[in-house]
């Protein structure tokens, strides 16, 4: 079992999200990835968005813990805000060798518009739809 942080941005009813593509396949996840320890669990979700998306966040609170039992992780979701650099330019930092998907694209997705996508994980559903009822 392993720890990954996510990083929930939202901005303007937006949230910050990878339309990712791999055999074929297209689904949007959040910027997150693989915990490193010893890094705080909020510093590591703000690693993850800057390499994932190029932007910069601060994390302000654990929102929500999931449970991923099929792919043996836990999830930690923390609400995070935009720290600097412009909402509009965003550049990932991430090597070719860690990202082995057809298509990587950041990307900013109205908070009523999400849902209807294909979202990969249980857990940024559940967390989209605590924000949609203002429970954030």
């Amino acid at each position: 079992m392993y720890i990954s942080v996510k990083a929930v941005v939202i901005d303007n009813d937006h949230v910050l999200s990878i339309k990712k593509t791999w055999k074929n396949e297209t689904k949007y996840i959040l910027p997150g990835g693989h915990w490193d320890f010893p890094e705080l669990f909020s510093k590591g979700a703000e690693r993850e968005a800057y390499e994932e998306t190029g932007v910069k966040v601060r994390a302000s609170k654990l929102k929500h813990i999931h449970f991923d039992i099929q792919h043996r992780r836990v999830e930690l979701y923390y609400i995070c805000r935009l720290e600097e650099g412009r909402r509009d330019r965003m550049e990932p930092t991430l090597k070719d060798a860690e990202v082995m998907v057809e298509e990587w694209i950041p990307q900013w997705v109205h908070l009523n518009e999400i849902l209807s996508l294909p979202i990969k994980s249980e857990g940024f559903k559940c967390i989209i739809q605590k924000i949609l009822r203002r429970d954030a």
